[in-house]
């Protein structure tokens, strides 16, 4: 075991600290800090997608609708406690009525629906 010495040229310079700190899930909550609103023709290429989704002309998305929009934006869905119904209640949407236009916009806007879409970079 070799002998070191802090006056010696090979001594230990740099020392990094690593903390690893796994919050309570309890006290965690969404910050839409940085929601950015959709522009006219971003409004018009959602409305046109809507449409497209919404199959029975109803004006809402229904689960699995809005379950076929979610996969378009490349969220999965297929996690425990991320399915469509869950991040319909996120986003304030009652899932026995659907998604309706506004509350689609809204999510675009502040993308609350990416905490789903974890463990990416």
């Amino acid at each position: 075991r070799p002998n070191i010495a802090l006056n010696n040229h090979r001594r230990i310079t740099n020392v990094s600290c690593v903390m690893e700190w796994v919050p309570d899930p309890k006290s965690l909550k969404l910050h839409n800090d940085d929601a950015v609103p959709l522009n006219e023709r971003q409004k018009n290429l959602l409305k046109t997608a809507f449409a497209m989704f919404d199959l029975r002309n109803a004006g809402t998305l229904n689960a699995a609708e809005f379950a076929s929009f979610l996969a378009i934006l490349d969220v999965r869905i297929d996690r425990p406690g991320s399915s469509a119904e869950d991040i319909m209640k996120l986003i304030g949407a009652d899932p026995k009525v659907g998604v309706d236009f506004d509350t689609l916009c809204k999510m675009m806007e502040d993308q609350s629906h990416a905490q789903f879409d974890t463990g990416r970079n």
